[in-house]
């Protein structure tokens, strides 16, 4: 267990002093850093005897842990401005594989633990602002979903892939076949990107190049994100995942899953040309973000972590911690 925080309760007497009637000591309490309860020890401020002791269960998605930012990786633009009109993001990578970060970390079984599934994104996209408030997008679900049965702890791995016109929810492909290990081909694109092509329409393409499997959206009118110019070359974290079959609980976070180093390859349009990530990279066009997870009252953690982009466009994606992610 470790020391949390200090509540002091108070009293008035009849001449409107101020006495101390009791102290709080409040402790959460974990293992292999996963959260189950408060305990809550009551004890008299004179003689440190202790008056009462309870215990406070909460779901450690909205109790413990908070994710406080979602995403790890580059976001290039095409001038120092971040004006120039960025009209496509294309990037390929590997499908990586989900594993437990610690233990029982992704484990969802009815009454064990009141965690979810844990997952990883991998994404490419455009947006018009830097904080991607809209934003086009497609990528790859890696899924790591443990129980037990019985004696035996047992993990089952999904892959999935999707596209997303955000704020609105991804739309997963109905494919099959999709594996770990995969050579993805994925590309958000504005058709203003051809002349004459309209602002206001989008395609977005995801494509498994091992299984020969895609899917793809065109013609989508996003006019509400107006002109982009950034473009995303992303790992994520999802805040929640979907409810496990025959769960007694109804909300769930999702646990940020280990996974080994792997590169991903980018280019970007900008100013009437494709141009590789190295390009930006090298002007200094780019903000970075990790993926970080902190424990309310508490410290934070980074994630992940990602390479330099080197002369091929590449740069690798890189697990640091699955610590505070559920």
């Amino acid at each position: 267990m470790k020391f949390y925080e200090v509540l002091n309760y108070w009293s008035w007497d009849d001449s409107c002093n101020v006495s101390l009637t009791s102290i709080d000591v409040v402790f959460s309490a974990s293992q292999t850093t996963k959260f189950y309860e408060w305990l809550l020890i009551r004890e008299n401020p004179g003689s440190d005897q202790v008056l009462g002791a309870s215990a406070q269960r909460g779901n450690p998605a909205y109790v413990s842990y908070y994710n406080n930012q979602p995403w790890g990786g580059y976001q290039f633009y095409g001038n120092v401005y971040q004006t120039a009109n960025v009209w496509e993001s294309l990037a390929t990578w590997s499908i990586p594989t989900p594993n437990e970060g610690y233990s029982g970390q992704c484990n969802n079984s009815t009454n064990y633990n009141e965690n979810s599934n844990c997952q990883l994104a991998v994404w490419t996209g455009i947006t018009h602002g830097m904080s991607g408030s809209y934003m086009a997008q497609a990528g790859t679900a890696s899924t790591l979903e443990c129980m037990y049965s019985g004696s035996n702890y047992l993990c089952t791995r999904l892959y999935q892939l999707w596209t997303e016109f955000f704020p609105q929810l991804p739309v997963y492909c109905t494919l099959s076949g999709i594996q770990s290990g995969d050579s993805m081909y994925v590309y958000a694109l504005n058709q203003a990107v051809n002349p004459g092509g309209n602002s206001n329409l989008y395609n977005i393409y995801v494509g498994d190049t091992t299984a020969n499997k895609a899917c793809s959206v065109s013609n989508y009118n996003f006019s509400q994100m107006g002109i982009p110019h950034y473009a995303e070359f992303m790992i994520e974290t999802p805040g929640s995942c979907p409810e496990p079959p025959g769960s007694v609980e109804t909300s769930f976070g999702c646990g940020f899953p280990k996974f080994a180093t792997f590169p991903m390859t980018g280019n970007l349009y900008y100013s009437g040309a494709m141009n590789g990530i190295y390009v930006p990279y090298q002007n200094g066009w780019y903000n970075t973000y990790q993926i970080q997870n902190c424990v309310y009252g508490g410290g934070c953690y980074y994630n992940s972590n990602f390479g330099s982009v080197d002369s091929s466009n590449a740069f690798n994606q890189i697990w640091l911690t699955s610590l505070d992610t559920y």
